[in-house]
């Protein structure tokens, strides 16, 4: 039997609980494992009857999943998981930090969201006769947004939360926003836009010029065409994109290697899926400031809002460019 494990009496680094996942930014409700010295809250400890860690020698044999400040049986009944034996068996979020994972995952989103995609592409081609016509029409980029985006959640909800790896809950999402969510995602998203716009004005003088108006079909469609892109855009791809990238990627990858390379693989990972070469340090500072806004806050509405706040800003933007 373990001593009793040492309870955090000082500020630190703030890690996550590799029970939950969720940050353990509460020295007061913190328990630090004698053995692995991984910091657990309090009620994860107390649930799991000891570390939950899966590769500490003092885990238990069989683990009690829990939420933070809630009875381990909150939100259902509890339910057991004993040592992994394959890695569909590990639930542990940090495994699927690893790079063969991260790469796997992010594979599989391009190939399904390719295969959902395909069929209206060939569905519309047959009836324009024009490839370029297709790809300039707003209400196809919008389902082809909504389809992308049913792929990132159903990915994120059949792997991750359906087997328990995850939650909702744990990565942030605890009912609609708060009024302080709110708040902290408009300071953030004005952030955000400041830093992108300070990028994009460097690289402005540089001699790069960014071509994102280029991948929106604005100002065409009429009225309702301009509606379904600010729709796909400002509210669609920053819920889903956050889950993603965020309340998955981000979180599964400073599980595994630490905040500051979660930060940064995560952000990078982000702008390279934009496939936009001119874009990509604007968009990557931005995701880094995002997962940082998540960390800070636990709260994923917290990067959604400020994610739409900046979106909404450039879609602004590149609207009243086509109407003038």
């Amino acid at each position: 039997m373990d001593p009793t494990p040492l309870i955090a009496q000082q500020h630190f680094v703030v890690n996550y609980c590799p029970c939950c996942g969720l940050a353990t930014d509460d020295p007061d409700r913190t328990v630090m494992c004698g053995t692995c010295r991984a910091l657990h809250h309090l009620e994860c400890w107390e649930a799991n009857g000891g570390c939950c860690t899966p590769s500490c020698p003092a885990a238990p044999a069989r683990v009690v999943d829990a939420t933070p400040g809630l009875p381990a049986t909150a939100g259902g009944a509890p339910y057991e998981r004993g040592p992994a034996s394959s890695p569909w068996e590990d639930r542990s979020l940090a495994h699927y930090g690893s790079w063969p994972w991260v790469i796997s995952l992010l594979l599989l989103v391009i190939f399904l969201s390719t295969v959902v995609s395909l069929p209206i592409v060939f569905a519309l081609m047959l009836q324009t006769g024009d490839p370029q016509a297709i790809f300039n029409n707003p209400f196809f980029l919008f389902v082809v947004v909504l389809l992308e985006d049913a792929v990132f959640i159903g990915v994120v909800y059949v792997l991750l939360v359906r087997r328990r790896v995850t939650s909702w809950r744990e990565m942030g999402l605890r009912g609609l926003p708060s009024l302080r969510s709110v708040g902290l995602g408009l300071l953030w998203g004005i952030a955000f836009i400041a830093v992108s716009a300070t990028i994009e004005l460097l690289l402005r003088l540089v001699g790069v010029q960014q071509t994102q108006a280029a991948q929106f079909p604005i100002g065409r469609g009429g009225i309702a065409g301009t509606v379904a892109i600010w729709i796909a855009g400002i509210i669609l791809a920053p819920f889903t994109e956050e889950i993603f990238f965020r309340g998955f990627l981000f979180r599964a990858i400073a599980m595994r290697k630490g905040l500051l390379r979660g930060i940064v693989y995560s952000s990078v990972i982000f702008g390279i899926v934009h496939l936009n070469l001119p874009a990509l340090l604007p968009i990557t500072a931005g995701a880094a400031l995002l997962a940082i806004a998540y960390h800070r806050s636990d709260n994923l509405w917290v990067p959604i809002i400020a994610h739409a706040l900046n979106n909404l800003f450039a879609f602004l933007l590149l609207t009243l460019a086509v109407g003038t």
